[in-house]
């Protein structure tokens, strides 16, 4: 692709599964007309009145694996920041050669 168009394109597996996780967090699911599986709804948990971090977390955990294959979640932090900004913090195991990988997602 030319300059100015906007699209970037990783070159490694690692960085393809990173952007990927931080769509599959970042999409509302049911968002996707052909996959309406693929998303979370991790937005709308984060303003729930009585949710637990905990329920957070697992929905963060469930969303990966099921629209992310090639992962397994090893750990998922939701973090508060000074700048009342959430970001979730995960730690993942790629399947096919058990390498460590983590992201951190501003929401």
């Amino acid at each position: 692709m030319g300059e100015g168009t906007g699209i970037t394109f990783s070159s490694t597996e690692d960085k393809l599964i990173l952007e990927n996780v931080r769509r599959i967090l970042l999409t509302k699911r049911g968002e996707r007309v052909n996959e309406l599986e693929f998303g979370s709804d991790l937005r709308e948990y984060l303003f729930l009145p009585e949710i637990k971090i905990d329920d957070i977390l697992i929905e963060v955990k469930n969303s990966i694996e099921r629209c992310e294959p090639r992962v397994q979640v090893l750990e998922a932090k939701l973090i508060y920041s000074k700048n009342e900004e959430f970001k979730i913090r995960v730690t993942l195991k790629k399947i096919a050669d058990d390498k460590i990988i983590s992201e951190e997602i501003g929401l």
